[in-house]
């Protein structure tokens, strides 16, 4: 069986470890192009409720909302009342 003997030069060793690492990089981040992409389909809303759901809401909030659409109507002023002159003012 032959021996094989191995020589590295010192020198070679430190010129490529010097060299091994990759150069750093000089761009972090760009934001080129992403807003044409983001508009190529077009930017849209979120798409929200049209009414939500009432059922865990607060019992004193419902009690009040309730009255509020109830007398949330237009009073029609009789004639001959004594409101008649100021509504009439009004319009």
């Amino acid at each position: 069986m032959g021996r094989i003997i191995v020589t590295v030069c010192f020198e070679e060793s430190l010129f490529s470890d010097y060299f091994s690492h990759k150069m750093a990089k000089s761009k972090n981040h760009t934001n080129h192009n992403q807003n044409s992409k983001a508009h190529r389909n077009g930017i849209k809303r979120v798409n929200k409720h049209v009414k939500g759901s009432i059922r865990y809401m607060d019992p004193k909030y419902l009690h009040n909302l309730k009255m509020a659409r109830k007398h949330n109507v237009r009073h029609v002023v009789k004639k001959g009342s004594k409101w008649e002159a100021k509504a009439v003012e009004k319009k």
